[in-house]
Order: structure tokens, then C-alpha cells, then sequence
């Protein structure tokens, strides 16, 4: 009986892990749809694979290969970023970037055309 529990718990971690990678492979490396909701969402101690399946997409990497901490980047298409800094594989911190607007003096009075 304990065997049978034991390779069910396998099992559905294995279709879990699955599933997540399945979804992460349709979308470009590093891409979220709204970088704001994601980091919203996020939490400190999430494991890596939450953080995948949050995203639905792999993170690109900043950090060298087997470096630690590991630093991985998303954004979106507003150019909105989110570098998630990862130790032992778990969330230590992440960081949320708009990036820089520019709009036009209001001092500068308005052409008609």
C-alpha cells in the first residue's frame, strides 16, 4: 500500500512537471504577457518550477551557468522587466523596471494642424 502511494505522489509530481514545461516551451524565453501581474504574484521561497509555471515561460538567464545566486529576466511587450534573483532554487528577491517614458514638455504650447 505504501508503494502504490508512494509511485501515485511520483507520478503526479512527474505529470505536474510535464504539464509546466509544456506550456513554457510555447512561449519565447524570457517573455510574460504582463510583467506587472507576474510580479505581483510572485513570493519569496517559491521554487523555480512555480515561478516557470507562473510566467509560462523559461526566464533568460543574466547570471553565469551553475553560478549562485542565479539571476533570470522576464519582460513583456511594453518593455516592463522583472530579474528574479534565485538561491538554492527558491525566490530570494526579484525586482520590478518600467522603463523610462518620455513625454512631452507641457511648458511648449500645443501647434494646430
Amino acid at each position: 500500500m505504501a508503494i502504490t502511494g508512494f509511485v501515485m505522489w511520483l507520478l503526479l509530481h512527474f505529470t505536474n512537471l510535464i504539464v509546466i514545461m509544456r506550456r513554457a516551451r510555447n512561449n519565447p524565453v524570457g517573455y510574460v504577457s504582463s510583467a506587472v501581474m507576474f510580479q505581483s504574484k510572485l513570493k519569496e521561497g517559491m521554487t523555480h518550477l512555480n515561478v516557470i509555471g507562473l510566467s509560462r515561460s523559461l526566464g533568460e538567464r543574466l547570471s553565469s551557468e551553475g553560478a549562485e545566486p542565479e539571476i533570470f529576466l522576464w519582460k513583456d511587450s511594453n518593455d516592463n522587466r522583472v530579474t528574479v534573483t534565485f538561491v538554492s532554487g527558491k525566490v530570494q528577491s526579484w525586482e520590478f523596471k518600467r522603463p523610462k517614458l518620455i513625454l512631452p514638455d507641457h511648458d511648449e504650447p500645443a501647434t494646430a494642424g
